[in-house]
């Protein structure tokens, strides 16, 4: 038969786990952690390394497993904003930048590539849809 003082180590363990798995949820739910794709096929995890125009994201895209695709040419799908030279060319570049700046974790959804061998993609960043706010201002 255990004795008081095994019983009260037991107890101690106990709690000790339940603290552990306490600070590893809290862990698991941070807001640091990259935006994830729960129950959405087809969707993906990426990091934005720079824009190329309003429309065109040059992104490193997670694939799970630790498996990246790095420098992959992103469009934008049914948007069309100036190309660089064009009148308005900038002030679209800073408006996607401003929503998705460099370095931040996004999610996009590739419906297929498009006539430069650029994929074609819905983009979320901070749960917002940066196709439809482009196209809510006219692109």
């Amino acid at each position: 038969m255990a004795g008081p003082g095994k019983r009260v180590r037991e107890m101690k363990t106990i709690g000790l786990i339940k603290l552990a798995v306490t600070i590893l949820v809290i862990l698991a739910v941070s807001s640091d952690r990259p935006p994830q794709c729960p129950c959405r096929p087809g969707c993906y995890t990426a990091r934005v390394k720079r824009w190329v125009d309003g429309d065109t994201v040059v992104v490193d895209v997670d694939l799970g497993f630790d498996v990246r695709l790095v420098d992959q040419r992103m469009r934008l799908l049914g948007v069309d904003t100036p190309e660089r030279g064009e009148p308005g060319h900038l002030e679209a570049a800073e408006f996607s930048a401003s929503l998705c700046p460099m370095d931040m974790n996004i999610l996009i959804r590739p419906r297929g590539k498009g006539k430069y061998g650029r994929w074609l993609v819905d983009l979320e960043c901070n749960s917002i849809n940066l196709n439809e706010q482009l196209k809510a201002k006219g692109w």
